[in-house]
Parts: structure tokens; sequence; C-alpha cells
């Protein structure tokens, strides 16, 4: 009866046997390939969308440092063009003050006349 009972198989078993048994002569085997595979494909199209998520990420942060980089380079251009105003104001300005310098030495020299003149006429 001991040994009976060695050899008969648990339901478990049994039913392990039969399983295997079924799967191996249905395909079982191109059935575990094929599952697999998909497995291998479900993991790869999560790789590539993770990695697709990134190249975005990647993408936006990029296109930010562009227009962060235009405004400043808008900015510059900005500032040389005022630069570039007031240079022409202060040289506008100079050539005034140069204009007044010129004036006073004429008068100047006008009044050092008029001294001159008047110092000749009283001796």
């Amino acid at each position: 009866e001991e040994r009976r009972r060695l050899e008969t198989p648990t339901p478990a078993q049994e039913s392990s046997r039969s399983s295997k048994a079924g799967s191996e002569a249905g395909g079982g085997g191109e059935r575990r390939r094929l599952e697999a595979l998909a497995m291998t494909l479900d993991e790869e199209r999560i790789r590539l969308k993770t990695e697709a998520s990134s190249l975005v990420e990647e993408l936006t942060r990029l296109e930010e440092e562009a227009g962060a980089l235009e405004e400043d380079r808008a900015k510059a251009k900005e500032e040389e063009e005022r630069a570039g105003l007031r240079a022409a104001a202060l040289e506008e300005q100079v050539m005034r003050l140069e204009e007044r310098e010129g004036a006073l030495a004429r008068e100047s020299a006008r009044v050092q006349a008029l001294r001159v003149k008047t110092e000749a006429e009283r001796a």
C-alpha cells in the first residue's frame, strides 16, 4: 500500500503533467516562445517611449534655451543701438562745446583788443 501511494501521482503532479502534455501536444513551446517575444516587444516599446519622452524633454529645454538666447541677442542689439545714439549725442555735444569755445575765444580776443585800445586812448 505504501508503494502504491508513492507511485500514485498527487493531484498537483497530475495537473502539472496533464498541462505539460497538453501544452507540448498543442504547441505550448511555440506559445511560450511567442509570450516571451511579446514580453520583449513590450519592454522595447516601454524603453522607446521612455527614450522618446526624454528626447521631447531635451528638445523642449533646447527650445527654451534658444528662446532665451534670442531674447538676449535682441536686448544686446537694442543696447548697441542705444549706445550708438548716446555716442552720436555726445559727439554733437562736443561739437557745440567746441563752437562755444571758439566763440568765447573770439569774444576774449575782442575784449582784450578793446582794453588795449582803451589803454592807448587814456595814455
